[in-house]
């Protein structure tokens, strides 16, 4: 193996961080097939589910 552990960064957010195994299992979907760049790409296609807790605008409008 080339390396142990991947980080997955968007636009600089942390999206994932673990082993290789970890990430399929997250973010495979039920194909064997599935590429790194697959995985990749389905770990930032996913919602951050931070930005929910930090959208100022829907806090904004249920304090008005």
């Amino acid at each position: 193996d080339i390396c142990s552990h991947v980080l997955v960064l968007d636009v600089g957010q942390q999206r994932f961080c673990g082993t290789i195994s970890e990430l399929r299992a997250v973010f495979a979907d039920s194909r064997d097939d599935a590429t790194l760049e697959d995985v990749f790409f389905r770990a930032i296609d996913q919602p951050d589910p931070a930005a929910e807790l930090l959208d100022v605008d829907a806090v904004t409008a249920s304090v008005s």
